[in-house]
Order: C-alpha cells, then structure tokens, then sequence
C-alpha cells in the first residue's frame, strides 16, 4: 500500500510541476528583460515591476522614433515657408495638423505593442497551488468513489486469515484459524466495507465466504455462523460445495456455544456427513466430541479420515497434533509430527527413475512413466510427476508445486512412499504388466536423494479388483454434447464446457474433458485417460452420473446460473453408446 502512495504522491507532483511551470518561466524571462532597463528605472522613487519595465523598452523605442519623425516634417515646413512656397496662414494650419498626428501617435505609443503580461505576483504562485490541491483531491475522490481500494482491504483480510480460496476458484474453508500476526491488519475495518460491498452485489458467494471468515478471524463466531447460513441459502443444494458450506457453519456454531459440542451442533454436524460423509470440518468436530467422551481411538479415526479432504494447514496445526494428544492419551508413543520445514515449503524429495535392462526391451519408447508420492496406506497421490521411457534416467524433484490437489500436499505429511510406474496401457491407473519401483517411508524434507530403479512387474495378484475389470472389459462412454438454441444464444462461444463421470453420491470425478461453446455440438470420449487423478479412474466404478456444464465464471465449481444437462446410473461397461447431452437447465 505505501508504493500505491507514493506514485500517487508522484503523479501529484508531476501535476503540480505542469501547473506552475510556466509561472516559474514567465518569472524569469520578465525578469531578464527587465534588467536591461535597470538605469532607466533607477530614476524612479519606486522600483518597477518586471511587467513595467517590458512596458516602459517597447513604449520608449516607438515614442523617440515618433518625435524624430516630427521633427523632421517641421523642418520641411519651414524650409518651404522660407523659400516662399507657403504664406503664414498655410505654414500655421500644417503646423497644428502636425503636431496633433504627434499627440496621437504618442496617445497609442504609450501602450506596448505586444500586451505586456501581468506581473507574476503571490497571487498567481497561490492560485497555482490552489489548481494543484483540486486536482489532488478530485483524484482521489474518483479513486475512492471507483476504484478497488476496499477490494486491497478485503485482501488484506484474506492475507490475514490465510489463504482462502473463493468459489469458483476452489473454495475451502479455513478451519480453527485466527490472526494472530501483531503485524496483521484490523480485520474489523474490512467487515463494513465488505457489507457495503454485499448490498451492491448480494449474490457474490465469495463476498459472503469472506465475510464470514472475516467475522471467525475477528473471533466474532456468532456472526460467522448466521453468514454461513445466508450461503446456504445462495449455493445450490446440487453444488459439490454445499457440504462445505454446512460444514463452515457447523464448526461457526461449535465455536460460537464456547466450543461445546449442543444438540445444535450435533444436528449441524449430522447434516452434513449426510450430504458429504468426509467432510473435514464436520469430522474435526466427530473427532472432538470422541475426544471429550474419552473415545480416543474412534477420535483417532474421525481425524484420519478428515485428512482426505482438509487443507494442508488444518492436518499440520490441528488433526496431526490431536491425533498425537489422543494417541499419548492411549499410550502409544506418537511418531514425530515436527514437520515445519515441510509447511514453510521446503517439503522437497530428488527422485533419479531409470529402468533394469533386463526390462527394456519390454517397452517402448513413448509410452508413460508416471512417478508419485502418497501417504503410507493412502491411495490419494501428494505429488506427481509424468514423462516418457526415453527420457530414462531422469531425475526429478517431487514438491508442492507438483501437488495433484490443491488440498493434497507434500508439505502436510512428514513421509511418504514413493513409486515410479511405466504404464503399457498409457493410462493413470495400474494394470496388470505395468513396471513399477517402490521406496517407503522417505521423509519429505531433509531426505537423501531417492533412486527407483523399475525392475518389478505388475502381477495378477497385484492388481486391485477395479483395475482387473478394466483390463478385461473396456471402461469407455462415448457422448454427444449438445446446447439448446435459446440458451446458446445466452452466453458467448468462448465460456467453458465441462463434461465429467462421477460416482454415484461421490464428488470425484473419475473422467474429465473440457470444451468451449463454439466446439458445441461435439462429439466426446471419456476413458481412464481423461483420469483427473492416477488413483480415480473410470475404470474403479460400474455406475456413474454423467454431466455436461456450461460454466459462466470459467471455474469448475458449479454456481447459480451455470447451464447444464446429466444423466444418471450409467453402467460404464454396458452403457448404450453414444449417450445424448442437451444442455437445457439453468442452475438455481
């Protein structure tokens, strides 16, 4: 914000240098002018300003040509008179007519004959610096009036929570967080502004998710709790964030009753496992109330399975501390959480994949080798990476920025198991004669270099039960997407076109494509290739709801007003191909 002020501060003086220039200028050429009568004006009681002195050069010069002029038509006059040429009464008339043209061309001599500017005077410096403190103001004011400076204050907010993603840009909610930078801005002088901001645009759902982190930042919980029901009330039931946002509000409540588990809170938590079964905050809450009743182990169980979907700063600053405290409660001796490194980002792992020779000739070149790191026991990749077999050796780095969720990152866990896998089939999920490398337990940050070298082969008896029935029957739904003429006529070519297969009750997708309007009507295949993650592929599911959404903010997360069309139940293996999806409802 203070280089915002500063080049306001510039442009200011920059105003103010134009406005008085050619003050500054005026003064010092009037002043070199004037100089050159000086012994003129030393004969005056009172000194000249500079404009008089221009004055008095110019008026000079005209007058003294003037008298000479006269004198020299007098002179003739009376050289013609001597010779007899004019009597008296003639030589008299042209006289007077003579000396009347001098009194009138002294008469306008004795004005300049370029207007002499006025003397730069106090006034003019002070009506300068008045021009330049109009300016000032009128900018700013127009700034104020319509630009984004409450916008730089709800951001500042935003900072000072943590990171908050909005809807439509993946939105999740910051659990148990408080500001507690001393440096952090007043977040209480953010509340208005984004209020005021609400009333102009009452829909905003990521004013609304602002505002109630805004008020559990500010520890104002009661608050949070009835912003949170005002978003129910906006997102759709249908929403995949629906869930999270009653979710929010459970946690609100729980904060809000001096962080007691009431028959309120219950009925909240309740509400939302029915709609999401791993929602994070609610299963946070799960977690606590079996904590409270001495439960530890089934409190160990509700964290765990919160890690799914909490972000990485809720699993390190809350549930892998509790789920140590109840682990100490039941005397297991906790493995070490210390992992600051990894959250401050230097969650970092050098993994070197190269291939036995022995199984070379096995592959060819092009096809894939996808490298990933996960959890112990967990199917949810942190950290992936993919290139080809000729690329082989090839060392890489695994970090947060290869994270396949932005939920999912290295940084929230101290270790994980490593594998390196050469797929003969190009596709993300494992199959039988895929060639494969596994290292356990690497720690995420401080870790020597990791070398995998593929020497494994994938067997039947290792190969899960959903990826057994892919490599025996095809996975594969072939659609054709197509919008209405009224509602295509609505939006324009460039919006995107999302078309996912997702489980049933589930809100992975197992199969992703995009498109744009202008590509509608298009024809579309979705497979385990359009896998959105190496783990969820079509192939692990028989029965999957298939949709095709036009979204009107761009985002992949549904909101109010989104066009779509979905069928439901579609059996992936015995699926009548091609299915047809008209896009005709509009997302309430």
């Amino acid at each position: 914000m203070t280089l915002f002020w500063l080049a306001v501060v510039g442009m200011l003086l920059g105003v103010a240098g134009f406005l008085f220039w050619p003050i500054v200028v005026a003064h010092e050429h009037y002043a070199k002018l004037g100089r050159r009568i000086e012994p003129l004006a030393a004969k005056k009681s009172k000194p000249m300003p500079v404009a008089a002195k221009v004055s008095v050069i110019e008026t000079m010069s005209h007058k003294q040509r003037n008298i000479e002029i006269f004198k020299e038509r007098l002179s003739e006059l009376e050289a013609e008179k001597a010779q007899g040429n004019l009597d008296a009464a003639a030589f008299e008339q042209l006289k007077i007519e003579l000396e009347k043209s001098l009194l009138n061309d002294v008469a306008i001599d004795s004005r300049p004959l370029v207007a002499a500017p006025l003397a730069v005077t106090a006034k003019h410096w002070f009506s300068g610096a008045l021009m330049t403190l109009a300016v000032a103001v009128w900018s700013i004011g127009l700034y104020v009036s319509m630009g984004r400076s409450d916008d730089y204050t709800t951001r500042l907010a935003m900072q000072a929570q943590g990171t908050l993603k909005h809807l439509g840009e993946g939105q999740e909610t910051q659990a148990m967080s408080s500001s507690t930078d001393p440096k952090a801005p007043d977040l209480n002088k953010a509340i208005p502004i984004i209020i005021e901001k609400l009333k102009q645009d009452p829909k905003n759902v990521a004013k609304w998710f602002l505002l109630a982190n805004t008020y559990a930042a500010t520890q104002q919980y009661a608050k949070a709790a009835e912003t949170f029901l005002e978003i129910e009330k906006i997102v759709p039931k249908e929403s995949p964030d629906y869930a999270s946002v009653k979710g929010a509000y459970a946690q609100a409540l729980y904060l809000a009753n001096d962080e007691k588990i009431t028959i309120t809170v219950k009925a909240a938590i309740a509400e939302t496992l029915a709609l999401d079964s791993k929602e994070p905050n609610a299963l946070v809450l799960k977690g606590v109330e079996a904590f409270e009743q001495e439960a530890y182990k089934q409190a160990i169980d509700f964290w765990e399975q919160a890690k799914g979907k909490a972000n990485p700063q809720l699993i390190a600053q809350f549930i892998e501390p509790s789920i140590a405290a109840a682990q100490e409660k039941l005397g297991i001796t906790p493995p070490s959480i210390s992992n600051k490194s990894a959250i401050n980002g230097t969650a970092k792992i050098q993994v070197t994949v190269d291939i036995a020779p022995e199984l070379k000739s096995k592959v060819s070149a092009d096809q894939v080798v996808f490298v990933f790191a996960r959890p112990a026991g967990s199917k949810m990749p942190l950290a992936a990476e993919r290139f080809t077999v000729k690329e082989l050796p090839k060392t890489i780095i695994l970090d947060d920025s290869k994270a396949a969720m932005p939920t999912a990152k290295l940084s929230s866990v101290a270790s994980v198991d490593i594998t390196a896998r050469i797929s003969l089939s190009g596709q993300a999920m494992p199959q039988e004669g895929d060639l494969f490398a596994t290292q356990e337990q690497v720690a995420v940050s401080g870790a020597a270099p990791v070398k995998l070298l593929v020497n494994q082969i994938v067997g039947a008896a290792t190969v899960s039960a959903p990826a057994t029935a892919a490599a025996t029957s095809s996975a594969t739904l072939h659609l054709t997407v197509d919008i209405t003429p009224e509602l295509k006529a609505k939006v324009s070519p460039d919006q995107m076109v999302f078309i996912f297969a997702k489980p049933q009750g589930g809100k992975m997708p197992l199969a992703v494509e995009r498109l744009t309007v202008k590509d509608l009507p298009a024809n579309v295949v979705l497979d385990d290739s359009k896998a959105a993650m190496p783990t969820a592929a079509l192939s692990s599911a028989e029965v999957v709801d298939v949709t095709a959404r036009v979204s009107l903010s761009g985002g992949a997360i549904a909101q109010s007003g989104d066009l779509f069309a979905s069928q439901e139940k579609v059996n992936v293996k015995q699926a009548k191909n091609p299915l047809k999806l008209i896009i005709d409802k509009v997302m309430p």
